[in-house]
């Protein structure tokens, strides 16, 4: 693929994604009003979390990781009609040994149920995780389907899938749940088997386009292929290490969990906020450019690695500095706007943004986490991500059991923050320091002092969007509006005023970023 190419790739991906995310976001919104940060809701996070991890583990992580390599390259040497026969023994190894897992976790949560006294936390968790544990099955086949369109250079369709979560999840919460709003246990049933039905529609809506590139599932018992043993060697350690940053989120709801029952409801509010521009941007670039990067390791062209890395590197500053800087100022009116509503209520905001305050700042980390990664598995070399997801999830779960322990009740949901992000700090810094080694130096000391210019240009930006939500917010109260009309106003002043200062910034002095965005636009010659 070629620059441009690249740029309007990333871009189709980002729209896609973005309308996912503000799907999930207004998702988020409905799951508020309904629940709030409700035990009920706290609840369905954590048991949610516990699938949604494997996903991320085993499906987008570890499939994309292991298998886009093994497919491109197969690709490469033999031709695309073998490589559909190493896709059908791989989808029929993932339905046997995820219905295999999902049996066993079902059947020892019931054991668990009739044998062991439960507290009422635990007994709201486990029905819930049993209701969502298939989810695991058919988001996994979606990721791997997902990971075939993109080796093949198709991103609309799985950009396409997790809207569908989405759409199904809010259509529940709409249509369905006015019907038990006198029981929130009730309510939360109802969501958590939707759940189910959408990760079989987002499996179900990219197999179409599967069929037109000439796929035809068959599965089959005969996984004796050295191809799928070499994905296998790569998955086991990707596994962990691409759903590093999940496991830390996970393991930050548990023990949020244990400083309140509206824990972790308080971080997943916190979570969908923050990672909106992360899915925007990193998440649509990572997408575009592993399979790019996998392309360039099959032909030797480390030059070009390091070339693509570096300034996918400066576009993420680029845009996350200044995401990461504008979320954190504007954190208390953005949560009150959006969430509070019904049974979100004012408590509730505090509870969100006393976490969310001190989490928006890692969006940058988390972003370069999502390209560094793809570089090592391009490379075939898992080791080193998965040492440095290893050291990662050592550091944040020593650190949140510190903060828990030292600090006070009201420092403890920050601190779970502030581990995640030290931890993800680490990690990228060791991957950083790797890729060096591997793929020679792609210009550290300069993408550093780069960092610097969007650094300053968002302390202005900021200064700018503060001013203008805090002086619209007190004129409009002299008015006497409506106070969510209010809110709206003076927040969308607040972005506005940010965005305009940061743009005008921008075409003074990141102009070849600015023309790399606006690339995107333009139809290919």
């Amino acid at each position: 693929m070629s620059r441009h190419n690249i740029v309007r790739a990333t871009a189709i991906v980002g729209i896609l994604t973005s309308i996912s995310r503000v799907l999930g976001l207004a998702r988020q919104m409905l799951m508020a009003y309904f629940f709030g940060t409700a035990l009920a809701n706290s609840a369905f996070v954590l048991a949610f979390r516990i699938p949604n991890l494997f996903r991320a583990m085993f499906g987008e992580g570890a499939l994309s990781a292991s298998f886009i390599p093994v497919f491109t390259r197969n690709m490469h040497n033999k031709g695309l009609e073998d490589s559909w026969q190493l896709a059908n023994k791989v989808f029929s190894l993932l339905t046997a040994v995820l219905s295999a897992i999902i049996l066993i976790v079902i059947v020892g949560i019931q054991l668990y149920r009739l044998l062991i006294p439960m507290d009422e936390k635990t007994a709201l968790v486990l029905p819930l995780m049993q209701i969502m544990f298939p989810y695991m099955l058919f988001i996994c086949l979606a990721a791997l389907s997902m990971a075939i369109l993109n080796s093949l250079k198709r991103f609309t369709a799985p950009a396409i899938s997790p809207i569908l979560l989405n759409v199904i999840w809010i259509a529940a919460l709409l249509f369905l749940c006015p019907f038990f709003k006198d029981s929130m246990n009730k309510g939360i049933y109802i969501v958590a088997i939707t759940v189910t039905f959408a990760g079989i529609a987002q499996f179900l809506v990219q197999y179409p386009e599967l069929r037109r590139q000439g796929f035809r599932l068959k599965l089959t018992a005969d996984w004796r292929d050295d191809r799928v043993k070499d994905m296998l060697k790569m998955m086991i350690p990707v596994a962990f290490s691409s759903g590093v940053v999940l496991v830390n989120i996970t393991i930050s709801s548990i023990l949020a969990m244990r400083i309140a029952d509206w824990g972790p409801a308080a971080v997943y509010y916190a979570d969908v906020l923050v990672y909106l521009p992360l899915g925007m941007i990193a998440t649509a670039l990572s997408t575009v450019m592993f399979p790019e990067f996998s392309k360039m390791a099959a032909a030797s062209d480390i030059a070009g690695i390091r070339t693509n890395l570096n300034r996918s590197i400066r576009v993420i500053f680029f845009i996350m500095i200044p995401a990461s800087a504008g979320m954190t100022a504007l954190c208390e009116p953005l949560v009150r706007f959006l969430y509070e509503y019904g049974r979100f209520t004012p408590e509730s905001t505090c509870h969100t943004v006393s976490y969310m305050i001190f989490y928006a700042p890692g969006l940058v980390v988390f972003s370069l986490y999502r390209i560094l990664p793809p570089v090592f598995y391009s490379l075939k070399d898992t080791k080193t991500p998965f040492i440095a997801s290893v050291t990662a999830v050592a550091v944040n779960l020593i650190l949140n059991i510190i903060f828990i322990t030292v600090l006070p009740r009201h420092l403890k949901l920050p601190g779970l923050a502030v581990s995640s992000i030290i931890a993800s700090i680490i990690n990228c810094i060791m991957l950083g320091l790797s890729a060096r080694k591997m793929i020679g130096d792609i210009g550290w000391p300069g993408l550093v002092s780069y960092a610097v210019k969007p650094l300053l240009a968002s302390a202005i930006m900021v200064l700018a969007a503060l001013y203008a939500e805090h002086n619209s917010f007190l004129l409009l109260n002299e008015i006497g509006m409506h106070h969510k009309l209010q809110q709206g106003l003076s927040l969308s002043a607040g972005i506005l005023a940010g965005i305009v200062s940061y743009g005008i910034i921008g075409t003074l002095f990141f102009k070849k970023e600015v023309q790399l965005l606006l690339e995107s636009r333009r139809k290919p010659a």
